[in-house]
């Protein structure tokens, strides 16, 4: 029985590779499919991504449940081929990492994000900041998970000019009066409802484009896209999205 258990733990990580890069696949897909222009751009993270898309130049892999570790060693084991190449490489993790202490937690997007730029030095990295997480975890109540989060982007926003990143502030617009803006999350307070995941996405173009235009990248032109099953205020999201970039720049 002992044999049995420990061969188990051997195949364990291949098995759970092989199921995250058939996901990757399957989401390379169908962005690809897209006729967004080339793609230099690559936005990877947790399932908060999974509906993002129709970002230009850009692809969007989504790994639900995927830890800041795990996703380290995804990178270091060259299991993400599509990063290669890419200009710009934007990295959404942390939040299944809350349960842990916040200082841990920290620790962990640090190591994730020197793996990041050790592997693609010619690379521009950016970290998106965990969005508000109205939901307890098994360690901490509510509050003290939103506690855990400031604590988190103010640390992580400390420590970019020592890391050679940029961080997109994209928590701001999902605050209201230091509260999580309920409305644009799900019934489990875990995944963004369509509003809340139109409003990232637009967030995440806007923000690249003013990046590209500071390094002197291309610039495209800015479409709306929105979602036809989702009415939504276009007004709206275009102050909340420029007032989000000029209050972080």
């Amino acid at each position: 029985m002992e044999e049995r258990g420990t061969k188990r733990k051997h195949k364990e990580p291949n098995r759970w590779i092989r199921k995250l890069q058939q996901r990757q696949r399957s989401k390379v897909k169908s962005n690809s499919s897209q006729r967004l222009g080339p793609i230099d751009t690559i936005v990877i993270g947790d399932s908060i991504l999974k509906y993002v898309d129709q970002i230009r130049h850009a692809a969007v892999i989504s790994y639900p449940g995927i830890s800041c570790t795990e996703l380290e060693q995804l990178i270091k084991r060259n299991k993400i081929p599509e990063m290669e190449g890419k200009a710009v490489i934007m990295i959404h993790a942390g939040t299944n990492n809350l349960d842990e202490h916040w200082r841990s937690t920290v620790f962990k997007i640090t190591q994730l994000l020197v793996t990041t730029t050790d592997k693609f030095p010619h690379a521009k990295v950016v970290w998106s900041t965990i969005l508000p997480r109205p939901a307890p975890t098994e360690r901490y109540n509510k509050h003290e998970v939103r506690a855990n989060i400031i604590k988190i982007n103010k640390e992580m926003k400390r420590r970019q000019r020592h890391l050679r990143i940029i961080t997109c502030p994209s928590h701001t617009s999902f605050h209201q009066a230091k509260y999580p803006v309920y409305k644009l999350f799900a019934r489990d307070y875990l995944h963004l409802k369509p509003k809340g995941t139109i409003l990232l996405r637009e967030l995440y173009r806007q923000h690249l484009l003013r990046l590209r235009s500071l390094w002197g990248m291309e610039i495209w032109e800015v479409k709306d896209l929105p979602d036809p099953e989702t009415k939504i205020d276009r007004n709206w999201l275009t102050t909340l999205c420029n007032n989000n970039i000029n209050r972080n720049h």
